[in-house]
């Protein structure tokens, strides 16, 4: 077994109530996240895994921040992806018509100009919506 290569783990930080550091680790194979203590950290990290009790092994299984030695993590995510869009019915599109948010978070990264979607590429999308509608593979359609 080992720690998956798919997780995200926070700066260690102190826990007021229970007295302890802790860190939130994100196992973004299965979103979801989980706090531990930084001695679970470094159990996890050194991959002394059988220190920790089946419970907590279990969960860590379940989740897969813990995977098989010997899995090839980005093959499994790309062959479960492939089986995910044969077994999708619905079509989902993601339209920017315009590059101006207003809410301008801080983390995004997007550059926020008043630069508005062309003429061209609005016929582009609504060509390549027509298109794919037309396969008649999909239920439902969904717009963001």
């Amino acid at each position: 077994m080992k720690i998956s290569d798919y997780h995200v783990i926070t700066p260690p930080f102190f826990d007021e109530l229970e007295q302890r550091i802790k860190r939130v680790i994100f196992a973004t194979r299965t979103a979801n996240i989980r706090i531990i203590d930084d001695h679970t950290w470094s159990l996890l990290e050194a991959g002394q895994f059988e220190q920790f009790s089946q419970d907590i092994l279990f969960d860590f299984v379940d989740i897969e921040l813990i995977v098989p030695a010997y899995e090839d993590e980005l093959k499994t995510i790309l062959a479960r992806n492939d089986a995910a869009k044969l077994d999708d019915d619905v079509l989902s599109l993601v339209v920017q018509p315009t590059a101006f948010c207003q809410l301008g978070c801080h983390y995004c990264g997007q550059e926020h100009t008043s630069k508005m979607m062309s003429e061209d590429d609005q016929k582009r999308f609504l060509e390549r919506t027509r298109v794919k509608l037309e396969t008649q593979k999909f239920h439902s359609l969904s717009v963001s």
